[in-house]
């Protein structure tokens, strides 16, 4: 709705959206009493898809609502559906739990220590990914932000593979060349770069003096 709102959807796409959604509704809506919920959970999503289904009608019948009026409506769901994302939190976490947690106690202390985890995911996790921070506790604090990683964009096995085999070679040329595991685990020019930027912007003690050459500048002025 928002695009009609703003105006930005002169040829009405928002009607086709809207009638295309009320099936699905509909069928949601009808499987609910077999999807084995709580009769608590069951009766407030019950609630939630009918309340839906009407405000598709109106809608349709009487046009775009203003933005004020679309809110007002819609965050009348904000808690069965915060509500349900609680539920599934801790369903996923619980079936996760019941099958890596005898594993990984499986595992000697030495097995452990060398374990890396990457969580395939569509994006950067956002703060609070409740997988990412499952494997955080799992693994334990100590090393758990160096060996639980985020594959943004990434769904195979194989994809995660890859990331861990350039991860574990990164790591031990870092070690190699500069006694520091993650070193490569920043940008090769970040630490030169952040240096400059301060200087660049004002926040080393004042702005650098006007039509002064940037002091990398100077250097490669100077090199052969």
């Amino acid at each position: 709705m928002r695009p009609a709102i703003e105006g930005l959807d002169p040829e009405q796409t928002w009607r086709q959206h809207l009638t295309g959604l009320r099936p699905l509704a509909e069928a949601a809506l009808a499987a609910l009493p077999q999807a084995g919920l709580l009769p608590e959970v069951t009766s407030r999503d019950a609630a939630m898809l009918k309340d839906g289904l009407a405000l598709l009608d109106r809608y349709l019948a009487e046009g775009v609502p203003t933005l004020a009026e679309l809110q007002t409506a819609i965050q009348k769901f904000s808690p069965t559906i915060l509500a349900d994302a609680s539920d599934a939190a801790g369903a996923q976490l619980d079936a996760i739990d019941a099958v890596l947690r005898p594993w990984w106690h499986g595992l000697s202390d030495a097995e452990r220590a060398a374990t890396y985890v990457v969580v395939l995911g569509p994006k950067a996790p956002r703060v609070g990914n409740a997988i990412h921070n499952y494997f955080i506790n799992l693994v334990g604090s100590a090393g758990a932000e160096r060996r639980v990683i985020y594959a943004e964009g990434m769904f195979t096995p194989e994809a995660g593979e890859a990331v861990l085999a350039a991860l574990v070679t990164e790591r031990r040329l870092s070690t190699d060349f500069f006694a520091d595991e993650q070193r490569m685990d920043r940008d090769l020019l970040s630490d030169g770069g952040e240096a400059r930027l301060l200087e660049m912007f004002g926040r080393l003690g004042g702005p650098p003096p006007a039509g002064a050459a940037p002091a990398a500048a100077k250097r490669l002025a100077a090199s052969p």
